[in-house]
């Protein structure tokens, strides 16, 4: 639904438009025939997917916020993520450009599934003229892109039926190490990739390390080899997004990573960092996310066969949840349940969260939401 108002005697328009958020919107002022947009400028293709992961971007709704915005009279186009653009035309050809990236990256997905390729398959096969491609993957690239479409459409499943049950990663490592003759045969060959210094050698002396490193991951020297070909990957392509994964990853394996007083020697550590939920975080949250955030701790092998219930009364809150464990879950509802009623306090549901204080010490009925959980 397009938005219609006057503001100081200023027509404008507000236009729905879902580009790297379903909630943003573009402004037309018919007046001056001047459209301001989120992420509808031309020069790089836009950023369908994030490697850091993100909701999913449907290149539909951008088609759409496009051709929402092209059905304007626009002379003036301004977009935070580029260049003002003056002139009819150019304008025109420069929201045609993105648009038309967007389209191609997803029908030519549709097609490739169409004719039974898997993800890979896809981002291998799909080609964008040259006029909208060229120079322009400096943040996300096509093939990243292509793979989210497919997975988004069809999922992750190619034609491939190994991967329905593939070996653990660690087996899948100890057998190709095994089947190459042995982890230093595997280093030799991942030196040896280094050295043509070509695209393929790093690409592939990354994948000989990944197997090594998930055998045993403070193998310094394929920790030394997978730098050498994350940072010479990194420092040759022309997307911003995989340049700084390619280069954090040869910083990691130097040991040149570091958060804080903490040395990072894997990204898990870091997320864990990151993640640790202190006092602070949570008198800073909202009741209800601290409530909610139970039902990540729970370890389902912990909670395997323990059931228990009760029914939290935040006085201070003036609010009350239905907790209770079963099926390795934690379930919380507001529709009240058989179990007993406690009387908490926000500050009270921290010490639970952080472990300062039991489930037990509460009622003895709910000591097993403390056998369940893993911190």
């Amino acid at each position: 639904v397009v938005e219609k108002h006057e503001i100081a005697g200023l027509r404008v328009e507000v236009l729905p438009s879902k580009t790297d958020v379903t909630e943003s919107v573009a402004y037309y002022f018919p007046d001056k025939k001047l459209l301001t947009s989120n992420a509808l400028a031309a020069g790089t293709i836009f950023n369908l997917y994030t490697l850091r992961g993100d909701w999913y971007r449907n290149p539909m709704d951008y088609v759409e916020a496009s051709d929402m915005a092209l059905a304007r009279d626009i002379e003036y186009h301004v977009d935070i993520h580029g260049q003002p653009v003056i002139g009819k035309d150019k304008v025109i050809a420069g929201i045609q450009e993105t648009r038309d990236q967007m389209q191609i990256i997803h029908d030519q997905t549709f097609r490739a599934i169409a004719l039974g390729m898997d993800a890979q398959g896809a981002a291998e096969m799909i080609y964008l003229p040259e006029a909208i491609r060229k120079n322009k993957e400096t943040y996300g690239q096509v093939e990243s892109h292509v793979k989210r479409v497919y997975n988004a459409r069809i999922g992750w499943m190619g034609w491939d039926v190994y991967d329905i049950n593939p070996l653990s990663k660690a087996r899948f490592s100890n057998q190709m190490v095994d089947a190459m003759g042995g982890a230093d045969k595997v280093l030799e060959n991942a030196k040896a990739s280094n050295a043509k210094k070509t695209f393929e050698g790093w690409q592939w002396s990354l994948y000989l390390t990944s197997q090594l490193l998930h055998l045993d991951n403070s193998n310094a020297e394929a920790k030394t080899l997978r730098a050498q070909a994350a940072r010479a990957l990194g420092q040759r392509t022309t997307s911003a997004n995989a340049r700084g994964f390619y280069i954090s990853e040869a910083l990691l394996h130097e040991g040149k990573v570091r958060f804080g007083e903490h040395a990072i020697s894997h990204y898990q550590q870091l997320s864990r960092i990151l993640g640790a939920v202190t006092a602070e975080k949570l008198a800073a949250s909202p009741l209800n996310d601290n409530v909610q955030y139970l039902r990540f701790m729970v370890a389902p092998r912990l909670a395997e066969g323990k059931r228990a219930e009760f029914n939290a009364n935040f006085t201070d809150e003036k609010v009350s949840y239905a907790i209770a464990l079963r099926n390795g879950i934690v379930a919380i509802t507001n529709q009240p349940n058989k179990g007993q009623t406690i009387k908490l306090s926000k500050d009270d549901w921290s010490k639970l969260i952080l472990g300062e204080k039991r489930f037990a010490s509460l009622h003895a009925s709910l000591k097993a939401f403390d056998e369940a959980i893993s911190r």
